[in-house]
């Protein structure tokens, strides 16, 4: 029988090691006795940028000359297909790589999130479960488990615990001792890739098929919510709030202190008590943590706290594998407009800067382009350290008051809504439009103002809240708010011709 060209085309993103991988690949066919070539086309800059390498190797005993081997993975021709993660497993698929009659896919079953993921002013995650079951049905063999929490526990790049997943899969003519061979000869990071490639390997033989558990990151704040709060919390609240307030009063005293903490339970106390257990307390856990998010809201002060703790440096560490006892620097990249600074102002002064044309030409000359600071450097640090310890200021400031003025306006409408609890709920979720800086916070202030000011129009309609979910979803579909005028005009134009 006639030997064919194997082919395998990897799919893998910038830092995971594709390139590593398809050398070890080819040099380990080579070492064979196999003829290897490697080709790559680099992707756009999205999600670190994309490339695909591509992999033909042919056996030599018995080919009279060297083969031809083709320049890039073809549609219902590759016989392996290798993905650094989930949703380039899915691409690989929708390009027609993957066959049910020919294809071994392999991937990491984790996923990094699209640029449009990322962009969504929400939670715009896709379900990973369906491109995981299209993976399933389009593939012949289908090899998936999340090789990046492998790699981060044996301490290697992604590449080895891919490059022992496709040992272990026995879809090349190779015997193990072949692979680790190759990793040997590297001379690079020797153990901790065998530890990776071993665990790649005895999943792929187990046929693993998984996706990871849904990670929750629950960032633990760092002061404690003491006896006397919590003590307040049971006795004034539900059971079903507690673990909820919890989190919260614990994430408002490390931002304010004590005080604000019993603030917060003061403005939630009169949704609560409107409220029933028979809906499940559906609108006063959404108020509570919407609240919540908005009283501890990322100002310059919080920033700068946030970027000189301890746990800020320590992530950093972790996440790219820095030695413990190692110098490493750490830069930060600030950009705040005039508007920040006027809101860290006292009130008074504030609103002066933020009216005069001068201030923002001043301050923005001043402020253009941003700046970096070394936060690993002490000059850096002590800079962003005081910043942080201003915290005593920010009840005086205009940034607060702002935002008080918001949060107040916003608990009295709800207060306002207690005929009509489907609305109140939807009217509760017009505050996730106001959240993060600078421009964005600006864009979800007006779309949030626009939409209250329509409110009038809906309330006493059956389906009002079904209308003021799809004016939030219409602030969200551009930037310029010109889908949110549109709609907002519909609404005006259809209401008054209904009710007559």
């Amino acid at each position: 029988m006639t030997a064919r060209i194997t082919t395998i085309a990897i799919n893998a993103m910038g830092g995971h090691g594709g390139g590593v991988l398809a050398d070890w690949i080819a040099e380990t066919a080579e070492a064979e006795g196999y003829f290897a070539q490697i080709t790559s086309v680099p992707g756009f800059a999205q999600r670190s940028g994309a490339t695909i390498y591509y992999v033909e190797i042919y056996p030599r005993a018995g080919a009279p000359a060297a083969p031809v081997f083709a320049l890039m993975a073809v549609p219902g021709h590759t016989d392996i297909v290798i993905a650094s993660e989930l949703a380039e497993g899915g691409r690989s698929v929708l390009r027609g790589l993957v066959t049910p009659d020919r294809t071994t896919l392999i991937t990491s079953s984790h996923r990094e999130y699209t640029t449009e993921e990322k962009l969504s002013r929400f939670d715009g995650r896709r379900d990973s479960t369906v491109v995981f079951d299209n993976c399933v049905a389009a593939a012949k063999r289908f090899v998936a488990f999340d090789m990046r929490e492998i790699s981060a526990q044996a301490g290697c790049p992604l590449s080895a615990v891919l490059f022992g997943t496709l040992a272990g899969a026995a879809v090349l003519p190779f015997a193990r001792d072949a692979f680790e061979r190759t990793i040997r000869h590297g001379g690079i990071a020797v153990a901790a890739n065998l530890r990776g490639f071993a665990t790649g390997y005895d999943r792929a033989v187990a046929g693993t098929q998984s996706l990871p558990d849904v990670e929750v990151r629950t960032t633990v704040p760092e002061a404690p919510i003491g006896t006397d709060l919590a003590a307040e919390v049971r006795r004034r609240f539900p059971a079903q709030l507690h673990d909820l307030l919890d989190l919260a009063v614990a994430r408002l005293i490390e931002y304010q202190g004590a005080g604000y903490a019993r603030r917060y339970l003061d403005r939630l106390q009169p949704i609560v008590a409107t409220d029933t257990a028979g809906r499940g307390y559906a609108l006063s856990l959404e108020v509570a943590r919407l609240l919540a998010l908005r009283m501890a809201h990322e100002d310059v002060i919080r920033v700068a706290d946030i970027k000189t703790r301890r746990r800020r440096f320590a992530s950093v560490a972790s996440e790219n594998r820095l030695v413990a006892d190692g110098t490493w620097d750490v830069t930060e990249f600030l950009a705040p407009r005039p508007e920040e600074a006027f809101d860290l102002l006292p009130a008074s002064i504030g609103k002066r800067l933020a009216a005069s044309p001068l201030a923002h030409r001043m301050f923005g000359k001043l402020l253009h382009g941003g700046f970096t600071i070394r936060t690993s450097r002490l000059r850096g640090f002590l800079l962003l350290y005081v910043i942080a310890r201003l915290r005593g200021l920010r009840p005086y400031s205009l940034g607060q008051q702002i935002e008080s003025r918001l949060i107040d306006e916003w608990l009295d409408l709800l207060r306002g809504m207690s005929a009509d609890y489907a609305l109140a709920l939807s009217t509760a979720q017009l505050l996730t439009l106001v959240r993060g800086y600078g421009s964005t916070l600006e864009r979800g202030r007006q779309s949030y103002h626009a939409i209250v000011a329509a409110l009038s129009l809906l309330i006493g309609h059956a389906d009002a809240a079904e209308r003021v979910d799809a004016l939030r979803e219409a602030a969200l579909a551009d930037e310029d708010g010109k889908a949110l005028d549109r709609a907002i005009d519909a609404l005006s134009q259809s209401l008054p011709a209904r009710a007559a």
